[in-house]
Order: C-alpha cells, then sequence, then structure tokens
C-alpha cells in the first residue's frame, strides 16, 4: 500500500500513546489518498487492526 506508518508517542509522558482501551496509537501517511477506499478496506480487514480512522 505504499504507506508510512509511525507508532504515535504520548504527548504527556515518555511512553507510546494509546487508546482509551490500551491500544497502540499508529499514524499511517501515504503520497497519495486518492485510492482512499482501497485502503481503508485493506486496513480494516488486517488482523489486530481495531479501528481505521479518517
Amino acid at each position: 500500500m505504499k504507506l508510512q506508518a509511525n507508532i504515535r508517542l504520548d504527548q504527556k509522558v515518555a511512553a507510546l500513546a494509546r487508546s482509551p482501551e490500551g491500544n497502540l496509537l499508529i499514524d499511517a501517511f501515504a503520497k497519495n489518498w486518492r485510492e482512499i477506499d482501497q485502503i481503508n478496506q485493506k486496513i480494516c480487514n488486517t488482523n489486530g487492526v481495531v479501528a481505521f480512522l479518517l
């Protein structure tokens, strides 16, 4: 999918950012979002992905 993924760091403490449920937050970046619907479908269908927010 040619995405650049970065684990989000917490802004308040020296730790990884987590959702209220304790899941890691990962930011994904692409040079081109023309195929966002296909990217969304592939990411949401990946094992271990809880949610993909646009």
